[in-house]
């Protein structure tokens, strides 16, 4: 969920800086944007300048753009959510979430996915899947909206270098170097190196003077020390996660948890690893 906040803060500041342009529903000139990452939150950006009136160009370094999206939620996706609890983030500035959301809140997201053909499944309480089953169909609605408002995606093209030169903004490739009047990056976390999330947007940010607080590891499952839960493998069961700091409660999750071969998975769980990782 804090990546769905994230998504929709960005969402809404696309919206606003190209709208300050606007006049009797024209832009005055169009602009180029560059968008650094294909992934949820590059694509909705993008589809937002689109909207717009931009000439907007992705440059994602795998082979084809969504790649993460297509692996999350077990490969089905839960795109939204309907229940939104505060104490799903975790920030210096508490309620900085409400203040995002309020702006594209879950029945504008819904809209938005249902005009592209997601119909949203309600799974366990409020988690919303697309009719599918399908993560892929997510990433594939994301895409052929973006191409038909004539997004540009470029795949295999890893960034090295943003800069700026007289006003414009130059985002350097192996053998190349895109130009444009904004550039949105999106390269995503360090989340997993094997959709290609591998952090080097931090390094990015960096060079351009923003401000990085240090990445903590948070959606993980939770690894047992003891040996021999290959017999449970597999089993999906209501339980409950208790965590213990110095021997005293922290947190408590109940929920459905996914059992594994190295302990215990699934998003109770992974809750409960976020609020560890800030002990």
């Amino acid at each position: 969920m804090q990546r769905q906040a994230c998504n929709r803060e960005a969402l809404n500041r696309y919206h606003k800086f190209f709208k300050t342009d606007v006049k009797n529903g024209s832009l005055y000139g169009e602009k180029r944007v560059i968008v650094t990452g294909g992934g949820a939150s590059g694509l909705m950006a993008a589809i937002a300048a689109a909207e717009n009136g931009a000439a907007v160009t992705i440059l994602e370094q795998n082979e084809k753009p969504g790649k993460k999206i297509c692996a999350t939620g077990n490969d089905k996706c839960n795109f939204t959510n309907i229940q939104v609890p505060s104490d799903a983030y975790r920030s210096e500035n508490p309620g900085f979430e409400q203040a995002v959301l309020n702006q594209f809140p879950v029945e504008d997201t819904v809209k938005f996915f249902t005009r592209l053909g997601i119909y949203p499944v309600n799974k366990n309480g409020g988690y919303l899947y697309p009719h599918s089953g399908q993560a892929a169909s997510v990433a594939e609605v994301l895409c052929m909206e973006a191409r038909n408002l004539g997004v540009k995606i470029k795949t295999n093209q890893k960034v090295q270098r943003v800069f700026k030169e007289q006003d414009i903004w130059k985002v350097q490739v192996e053998g190349w170097i895109y130009e444009g009047e904004a550039v949105i990056l999106s390269n995503g976390s360090k989340a997993s190196a094997i959709s290609g999330s591998d952090g080097s947007g931090y390094e990015l940010a960096a060079a351009l003077g923003h401000r990085l607080i240090e990445p903590l590891p948070a959606l993980t499952a939770l690894k047992c020390k003891n040996t021999g839960f290959s017999g449970w493998a597999g089993v999906r069961t209501e339980g409950r996660i208790t965590l213990l700091v110095d021997g005293k409660k922290v947190t408590e999750e109940t929920g459905e948890l996914q059992l594994t071969d190295y302990g215990v998975s699934e998003f109770r769980c992974f809750r409960s690893a976020d609020t560890e990782s800030v002990h």
